[in-house]
């Protein structure tokens, strides 16, 4: 994997958190692994092939680490009325 589709890669997983943050305004988590889980399908179906590099399954990791933290961080901050379960209820 090149440096240009890992940074690439990576910008694209941060800029959808952020963009996650602003529609949503709630946890997604779900919803960006959900949209790992279709990137991963469609990478199948297009190299018609299941990927087994190591380094991809990094890249796509780390991605979807960074998107979570990255959204994470604006809705809580940006959003702080939005609901977030606590541990009374």
């Amino acid at each position: 994997m090149s440096l240009v589709n890992l940074l690439s890669m990576e910008l694209t997983y941060f800029t959808n958190g952020l963009l996650f943050a602003a529609v949503l305004k709630r946890w997604f988590w779900d919803y960006a692994i959900t949209v790992t889980l279709i990137h991963v399908a469609l990478t199948s179906a297009v190299m018609q092939q299941f990927p087994l590099v190591w380094q991809w399954w990094l890249a796509l990791g780390s991605g979807l680490f960074i998107m979570i933290c990255s959204g994470q961080f604006v809705t809580y901050f940006v959003f702080p009325d939005s609901c977030y379960p606590t541990l009374d209820s």
